[in-house]
């Protein structure tokens, strides 16, 4: 994940943001190489958290789609309501952070910046 945490401050754990080196064609092309490799040999699961937001949604009339391909991303819910259908949901629980913190862990952190780039 040295895409992610670099050099400097988030490898030492400080929860600085370190910004991506997004600038090269190289390396954002490895990067999405490496996440999907990741994500294919990750066996792909519905967190509860996950299906309380989708019921909520569900509730709401807000029509969605679960665990939506975008490009080599799994989104846990994109939303195709007439009108926002730009719209997607990471439901991120305990496995997306490092160890009893609030800060998210190499493959969760890139996969929101890259998500964020789109």
């Amino acid at each position: 994940y040295a895409f992610v945490a670099g050099e400097g401050p988030m490898a030492a754990g400080n929860p600085k943001k370190v910004p991506l080196r997004w600038n090269s064609p190289k390396i954002r092309k490895r990067a999405r190489e490496e996440c999907a490799r990741i994500q294919a040999l990750e066996k792909q699961t519905t967190s509860r958290f996950h299906l309380s937001v989708a019921a909520a949604l569900d509730r709401m009339n807000i029509s969605h789609i679960n665990e939506r391909r975008i490009g080599t991303w799994s989104i846990d819910i994109h939303i195709t309501e007439p009108g926002l259908e730009h719209i997607i949901i990471e439901a991120d629980g305990p496995t997306h952070y490092l160890h009893n913190s609030t800060v998210r862990n190499g493959p969760a952190l890139l996969k929101h910046r890259a998500l964020a780039d789109l």
